[in-house]
Order: C-alpha cells, then sequence, then structure tokens
C-alpha cells in the first residue's frame, strides 16, 4: 500500500521578488507488517529577486528524508516481524545563484552552495537471551548456552529467528562548493565560454560491522578533509560551413590526508607521508561540417579523469587498534579515459532523419580490489590501480517529427572487455611484492558485465491539436490527446557458468530482455483550470527478466542448474527434489521464491489525474 500527497505554490510575491514552493510525502507499507511505515518527504523552494534588467540572484533550499525498514530476504521475513533495522537518509542543500549580464553578448553565473548528507543505521534485538548458540555459527539448533547471541533457524522451511543485523552507524558529509563561469560571444565566429569550480569536504563516518562478537568485528572511524577543483576554457567557432568546439580542462584534487611509505608492509607505527595535490590537463575537440546538401559529418574528441571514490581512499575496517581487514589507499591514481566517436546525419525524404556513428573507449588505472602480498607472505586488502576496460561499438538512429506522428527507433552494439566489471568484482587480482611471482599471474581479459551487445528502443507518438476532430457541445473529444507506445529490447547480460572450472569468467549472456509500455493522456480545461488524465501501462507484455542471481553458479540452491534444466516460471525455494535429505528438517515445505528470481514487475497500469490551476 502507498500513499503520496503532492503540493506545490508559487508566484510573484512582489515586483520583484518570486516564490516557489514544493513538498511530497511518500508513505509505504513494507512487504512484511512494521510498527512504522516506510516514508519519504522531500521539500524544495527558491525565491528569485530581480534586482534590475542585468542582475538576478536566486536562494534555493531542498531537504530530502528517507526512513526505510530495512527489510531482509525472504527466509527472514517472518522473523522481522518482531525487529527490522531503520535507516535514515537525509540531505539539505543551500544555494545562492547570481546571473549578471555585461551586455546582449555577455553574461556571467556565479553560484555557492552548502550540502549536508546524513545516513543512519540503527538495528533493533531481540532479547539477547531468547537465541543462543552454542557453536558460534548462528545455524545450529542445538542447546543454547550464554556465549553468542546470533540466528538460529527451528522451521521446517527454513526461515531463521533473531536473525538481527549486525552493522549498525553514522556516516555524515559536509560539501561547500562555489562555481563561476563566464560566457562571451566575442565576434561573429567565436563563442568564449571560461570558468572555475571548486569544492571542498568535511567527511565523517563511525560505524561497526560484523558486530556478532568482540573478536570478529570491525570499525570504520574517521575524519576527512579533501578538496577538489578545475578550471575550464572552451571556444566554439563557426565558420562558413563548419562548427569546431575546442576546450582545455584543469582538474585538481587532494586527499589531504596520510599513507603509508611502504605498501607492502603497512603498520599503525610505520613511516607514513603526506599525500600531494594531484593536477591533470585535458583537451577537448568537436567538428562538424556538411558534406553534401543532406549530410553533416562530425568527429568528437575528449580525455576525461574520474578521481577516486573517497571510501577507498579513507575507508579502513579496524579489527582492533593495531589491525586491520581492509586499508584505504590515498595513492590512487584517477581512471582515465580517452573517448573517441565519428558519425554522419543524413536528411531523408518524408522529413525522417538517419544517423549513424561509431565510438571507441579506452579505460585505464581502473581501480580494483587486490591483496598485497609482501616476501614475508604477509597479506592485506585495499585498492590499487589493475584494471583497464575497452568499449567500442556503433549507434543508428531513425527518427521522423510531424504534426501528428513521430517516431524514433535506435539501435546501439557495443562490446565491452576489460580485466574486471567492477571494483570487488570476482576475478581477483594479487599484487606480489616480488616481480617475478606478479609476471605468473596475468588474467585474462573478460566481457564485462554491464555490456549489452545488442540494443532496440522504438517510440511512436500520436499528439493531436487542439482543433483536431468534431466539436460535439462545445467540447473536442478526440483534441489534445497524446498517445506513446515504447519497445525495447536488449540482450541480457554476460554470466559465469563454468561448471568445469577451467576459469571462465562472464562466458554467456542471460536471456533477451523485452519491455513494452504505453502511455495515454488527454488534456482538457474547465472553468480556468487545465486538467491531464492519464493512464500508463508497463510491462505490457507481461515477460519476465530474470535476476542476476539466478545466473550464479554459486548460488546454494542452484537455480543456474535448474534453469538450464528447463525449469522457468516456478524455482521453489526448498526442495528435497533437488537437496536430498540430508538436511531435510530445513527444506521440507517449499515455499516459491517467484518475488525474488525476476528483475522486473509484473504488467501493472497506472492511473492519474493532474491538475495545474
Amino acid at each position: 500500500v502507498q500513499n503520496r500527497l503532492d503540493i506545490s505554490v508559487g508566484g510573484p510575491i512582489s515586483k520583484s521578488f518570486a516564490l516557489f514552493t514544493a513538498a511530497r510525502q511518500t508513505t509505504s507499507t513494507p512487504i512484511i507488517p512494521t510498527p512504522l511505515p516506510d516514508k519519504q518527504r522531500q521539500w524544495l523552494s527558491n525565491l528569485t529577486a530581480h534586482l534590475d534588467n542585468s542582475n538576478k540572484l536566486v536562494l534555493s533550499f531542498s531537504y530530502n528524508d528517507n526512513f526505510q525498514n530495512k527489510i531482509s530476504n525472504v527466509t527472514s521475513w517472518f522473523d522481522q516481524v518482531f525487529q527490522v533495522t531503520k535507516t535514515t537518509d537525509a540531505e539539505k542543500l543551500i544555494s545562492l545563484n547570481y546571473n549578471h549580464i555585461f551586455s546582449h553578448a555577455s553574461f556571467m553565473d556565479l553560484s555557492i552552495s552548502s550540502l549536508n548528507t546524513l545516513d543512519k543505521t540503527r538495528p533493533e534485538f531481540i532479547d539477547p537471551g531468547t537465541y543462543r548458540n552454542n557453536m558460534g555459527n548462528g545455524e545450529s539448533n542445538l542447546p543454547q548456552q550464554p556465549t553468542f547471541v546470533g540466528r538460529a533457524r527451528h522451521i521446517p522451511s527454513g526461515q531463521n529467528q533473531n536473525n538481527v543485523d549486525l552493522d549498525r552507524g553514522i556516516e555524515e558529509t559536509n560539501t561547500y562548493s562555489v562555481n563561476g563561469s563566464f560566457t562571451s560571444q566575442v565576434n561573429e565566429g567565436n563563442l568564449i565560454k571560461t570558468g572555475v569550480q571548486f569544492s571542498s569536504y568535511v567527511l565523517k563516518d563511525n560505524a561497526q560491522s560484523n558486530i556478532k562478537s568482540v573478536q570478529e568485528s570491525f570499525l570504520t572511524d574517521f575524519t576527512a578533509y579533501p578538496y577538489e577543483g578545475a578550471a575550464y576554457v572552451q571556444d566554439k567557432m563557426e565558420f562558413e560551413g563548419m562548427i569546431a568546439n575546442f576546450g582545455l580542462r584543469m582538474d585538481f584534487y587532494d586527499f589531504n590526508t596520510t599513507y603509508f611509505k611502504d605498501i607492502f608492509l603497512p603498520r599503525k607505527d610505520a613511516p607514513t607521508d603526506h599525500t600531494k595535490p594531484f593536477y591533470h590537463l585535458a583537451p577537448r575537440l568537436g567538428i562538424s561540417f556538411p558534406i553534401s546538401e543532406n549530410s553533416v559529418f562530425h568527429l568528437n574528441y575528449g580525455s576525461f579523469i574520474q578521481r577516486p571514490e573517497f571510501d577507498q581512499i579513507f575507508n579502513t575496517e579496524w579489527a582492533s587498534e593495531v589491525t586491520f581487514n581492509k586499508l584505504g589507499n590515498p595513492r590512487l591514481k584517477p581512471e582515465k579515459t580517452n573517448s573517441y566517436d565519428v558519425g554522419i546525419e543524413e536528411g531523408l525524404p518524408f522529413g525522417m532523419t538517419l544517423g549513424l556513428s561509431a565510438y571507441y573507449k579506452d579505460v585505464k588505472d581502473l581501480i580494483h580490489e587486490a591483496y598485497y602480498i609482501s616476501n614475508s607472505q604477509s597479506i592485506y586488502q585495499t585498492y590499487g590501480n589493475l584494471d583497464y576496460a575497452n568499449i567500442r561499438g556503433f549507434h543508428v538512429n531513425l527518427e521522423k517529427s510531424g504534426r501528428y506522428f513521430n517516431f524514433y527507433i535506435n539501435y546501439n552494439y557495443q562490446v565491452a572487455t576489460g580485466k574486471a566489471s567492477s571494483p570487488s568484482s570476482d576475478n581477483t587480482v594479487k599484487v606480489y611484492e616480488n616481480p617475478e611471482l606478479q609476471n605468473q599471474v596475468s588474467p585474462q581479459d573478460i566481457m564485462l558485465d554491464f555490456n549489452r551487445t545488442h540494443r532496440i528502443v522504438a517510440n511512436i507518438r500520436f499528439n493531436s491539436p487542439k482543433d483536431f476532430g468534431p466539436e460535439v457541445f462545445g467540447f473536442n473529444p478526440l483534441a489534445d490527446i497524446s498517445i506513446s507506445t515504447t519497445l525495447k529490447i536488449q540482450t541480457g547480460r554476460p554470466y559465469t557458468d563454468d561448471v568445469n572450472h577451467l576459469g571462465l569468467i562472464n562466458n554467456m549472456f542471460m536471456p533477451t530482455e523485452y519491455d513494452l509500455r504505453m502511455r495515454l493522456q488527454k488534456q482538457f480545461k474547465i472553468s480556468g483550470v487545465n486538467y491531464t488524465v492519464y493512464v500508463e501501462g508497463y510491462n505490457l507484455l507481461n515477460l519476465k527478466v530474470f535476476d542476476t542471481s539466478v545466473f550464479d553458479q554459486f548460488n546454494e540452491l542452484r537455480l543456474l542448474q535448474r534453469y538450464k534444466a528447463g525449469e522457468r516460471d516456478q524455482l521453489i525455494w526448498y526442495d528435497p527434489n533437488y537437496y536430498g535429505t540430508t538436511l531435510d528438517y530445513l527444506y521440507r515445505y517449499p515455499t516459491s521464491m517467484e518475488q525474488q528470481i525476476y528483475d522486473n514487475n509484473p504488467r501493472y497500469f497506472r492511473l492519474g489525474l493532474k491538475i495545474d490551476i
């Protein structure tokens, strides 16, 4: 059950000032009963001041608060009626924007902002004496001893009891930013834009994980003050028969922290050094020109960087005052991308346009989790710039715009390969202090798990004008009607099927995915008030998209093997036919897991009414 309330009001409050405010509150009931529903509140306000014809100020405030009951998987639903972890995510943004017009050809924008985010995780616990486990692994139903508070499985279907959340803590960030830009049409052939950006951060993290015992828990606790910024200049040059965009951007940042000098033997008392600012100069180039009366050629090149995420820099998981499970790495370099794009736009008869482009992205210094192994066999986990990726493909787009009918269809072919799909992928990386050992390990390139080899998206829209159709009693029933239909077809994501343990990764593709949706709306006006009635239909073909967990060959439910054996529509949670009788007390009553094995919603419709006062 979900309820949503939207309120918005706005308009001039004086000759020079205008105010707009909008608020929304959404409450929804989780899949199991909870004392409090999930609740999201949003607030947005803008105060605009037109000081004169050349100066404008906009003061903005936004607030977002999201309270959610953290519901685990189906094996914990019954237990979580009694205890559910509460999470709160809150964001507050205050900004001031100033715009000044120097002349008809030059203007300036300046903004100052402050952003605060706060994330809380608060677990709830049943009475510590309710369930106890004498084995320390949380899986036993044997007589209990008062040494460990954990989960237990007593019910034949395998439902958990006392399955408490083992993580808690607070994360808070404060971001202070200044952005300024100046734009000027210097002459008929040159539009210059230049600007600067700067952001300073205050990061605080205090969180505990795996708190089922003192020996097994670890702590993340740090406060950091990094900063970053950029300066850029670009020129849009228009000549007879050609348009060129050239830009130059300099990015810089400093994590403003210390790191261990010896990356293979970090200790709390080991020598450290302080990070230094990083600078990167990147060119951007874009050229387009006609090659015939109906054809335009374009070429684009860009060099981009992405600094490492702050978690990868500062997040150290301390197991005690002197030992850690994972160490952040302030020496990480940014990920670098060189992007190329070349294409042509062709005008066709009947008002249609055909676009064809090919692209290539070369990504270096991708970050990956790694185990660093010293010559003395000391091992710890951190991050390193150990991966790369190549993304190449082409794109075809055909579209037509008209008074009544509009449509487009585009096709994209892509191949994305590299060493790993994400920093924490299963393609384990080990870095040895001994370079001879390192040379023996060279993981093969794999198909990255976000790759979609083929993707087709088609849309057709019909729009009737205000004077369309016959008039009935002063009303045009066929006027102001819009019908839009969109069909998306795409190759399934790669997955691993390596039953013979040959070291294969992402060697197969999940089933092709289909999605058809439609929107029908009618606009009309009564007593000066504009109304819009609409109905939206989603997944109209009612096709099922499997969750990636179905194709995880290590899934304890053997979903992949069962899918390959022909089972599709009903993959049962616990079934002795697949598991034998060794743990039959857990699986005596099969439970449908349909709600978990599909990644999309079944066919559903949404009816709405919009009123513009």
